[in-house]
C-alpha cells in the first residue's frame, strides 16, 4: 500500500496509487458523482452526459444526475462500460519553464509530462504560470479537483517571492489592504518581509498572475515566484520536476477549514 512519503523523482516510472477513498465504492453513489469518480471531469460536465442520454445503469436509460447506483451496477456511456479507477492525488515541485496548460503552442515542456502515462487523465489543480515554480497538485477525481480549486472554498496559498529591491512596510500594508487589478481587488491574507528582498506572502484568492501583477501595481518586479503551501500541506523538500503520491492523512490537510 502506498504510504504517501515516497519520492519520485524526475524520470522515475514507477506509479504509487493510493486506495481509493470509502466514498467513491459502495451502493447508491448519485451517478454524477460516480461519473467524476471514474474520470469523466467535473460534476456539471457528468451531469450534461446524462442529460444527452448518454449513460445508461444496467442497460437501462439515466434519467437524472440525482439517481442513485447500485452496488455491482454496470454504468455505460455511449454503450462503453465505465469503472471508478482509484482515486490518486499527487503533489510535484512543478519546476521554472513548465506549462500547466494540457498542450504548449511554442514546444514547452508541459506538466503532464512530468508524470508516468500509467495514472492515465490527470487534472491540476489550480495553476502556477510558466516562470512560477513550487507545489502544485494532480489528481485523476475531477470532482476533488474542482471543489480544491474553487474560489469559494479559499483555501491558503503561501509564497516565497523575491523582488527587484526590498519592499518598505508601507507597500506591504497596503497589499494587505488590497489593489484594484482587472480581474477586481486583490489582496493578500497575511505578508511578512524576510529580509533583502523576499517576502512570504499568503493568499485565499487564485486571480490570474495575481502576485505578479499585485506588486506590478506598486513598481515592483517579481524576479522569483515559489509556492511552498497548499491548506495545510507544505511542499517540504520535494525537488523540482519530483512528485510524491499523497496519503488519504495528506489529503485531508487539504480541504478547506471551517
Amino acid at each position: 500500500m502506498e504510504s504517501g512519503n515516497e519520492i519520485h523523482r524526475p524520470a522515475q516510472d514507477e506509479a504509487g496509487v493510493i486506495p481509493p477513498d470509502p466514498s467513491p465504492a459502495g451502493e447508491g453513489m448519485r451517478l454524477n458523482r460516480y461519473l467524476a469518480a471514474a474520470g469523466f471531469g467535473s460534476r456539471r460536465g457528468c451531469e450534461e452526459l446524462i442529460t444527452a442520454r448518454r449513460v445508461r445503469i444496467n442497460k437501462r436509460q439515466a434519467e437524472s444526475p440525482g439517481e442513485r447506483v447500485p452496488e455491482n451496477a454496470q454504468v455505460t456511456v455511449d454503450g462503453r462500460v465505465v469503472r471508478i479507477s482509484q482515486g490518486v492525488v499527487i503533489a510535484l515541485h512543478k519546476p521554472r519553464g513548465v506549462v500547466c496548460t494540457a498542450s504548449a503552442q511554442d514546444r514547452r515542456q508541459i506538466i503532464t509530462d512530468l508524470m508516468p502515462r500509467s495514472f492515465g487523465r490527470l487534472f491540476t489543480v489550480g495553476r502556477l504560470d510558466a516562470e512560477s515554480e513550487g507545489l502544485i497538485l494532480l489528481t485523476n477525481q475531477g470532482d476533488l479537483a474542482q471543489r480544491l480549486a474553487h474560489p469559494k472554498n479559499k483555501v491558503e496559498k503561501e509564497y516565497r517571492v523575491k523582488l527587484d529591491r526590498a519592499p518598505d512596510i508601507a507597500a506591504l500594508k497596503r497589499l494587505e489592504k488590497g489593489v484594484r487589478l482587472e480581474e477586481g481587488m486583490a489582496r493578500a491574507e497575511r505578508i511578512q518581509f524576510l529580509g533583502r528582498q523576499e517576502v512570504r506572502m499568503v493568499l485565499r484568492q487564485g486571480m490570474k498572475r495575481q502576485i505578479r501583477l499585485m506588486f506590478r501595481c506598486l513598481g515592483f518586479t517579481v524576479e522569483r515566484l515559489k509556492r511552498i503551501r497548499i491548506g495545510g500541506l507544505e511542499l517540504g523538500h520535494l525537488p523540482p520536476g519530483a512528485w510524491r503520491v499523497l496519503s488519504s492523512h495528506d489529503v485531508r490537510k487539504l480541504e478547506p477549514k471551517p
